[in-house]
């Protein structure tokens, strides 16, 4: 299923059209069954215990709780149980809010990737006010709240996904 779940997800560069229809065929030649759904829940459920370190949950941008992961997700499982694939990039897949959030991420990963290399939020007071002043935000505590909103809304988008999966 993984696999499947990941060509669903691929952007071929250069493909014929029959590559294409093959590539699709491969991704959504099963159905979504609520059995799949599950399968899948497991495995995301997995990465998240796996890959998020304990206590870095709710500041991991990437895979952490109401993560860019969770909207790679979301718009995966909305596809192959609509049997529908838009092309182009993720934000191009999401609804107006869903990008607006996914911009507010990628805005703070990339100012964390250019500080530490990292894609979690800092615990550290000057960091995250740092981070506010990048971001046009007044303090670290505005950093927190808008990203506890985010991750909120992210991740009921994805809960949805999974019962629509489920369903």
């Amino acid at each position: 299923l993984w696999e499947r779940l990941m060509l669903g997800a691929a952007r071929p560069i250069r493909a014929s059209e029959a590559t294409m229809r093959l590539v699709e065929r491969a991704a959504r030649g099963l159905p979504l069954t609520p059995e799949r759904a599950d399968e899948l829940h497991r495995m995301k459920k997995r990465i998240e215990t796996e890959r998020v370190l304990p206590g870095h949950e709710t500041r991991d941008l990437k895979l952490g709780r109401g993560g860019i992961s969770d909207l790679e997700w979301t718009v995966r499982l909305r596809e192959w149980k609509r049997g529908v694939v838009h092309g182009g990039t993720l934000a191009d897949r999401l609804g107006p809010d869903e990008r607006a959030d996914l911009g507010t991420l990628l805005d703070e990963r990339a100012w964390l990737h250019l500080q530490t290399g990292g894609d979690l939020l800092p615990e550290n007071p000057v960091k995250l006010d740092l981070l506010a002043a990048a971001l046009g935000l007044d303090n670290g505590e505005a950093v927190l709240a808008r990203h506890r909103d985010r991750s909120e809304r992210v991740r009921a988008a994805l809960d949805a996904a999974w019962r629509e999966a489920r369903a």
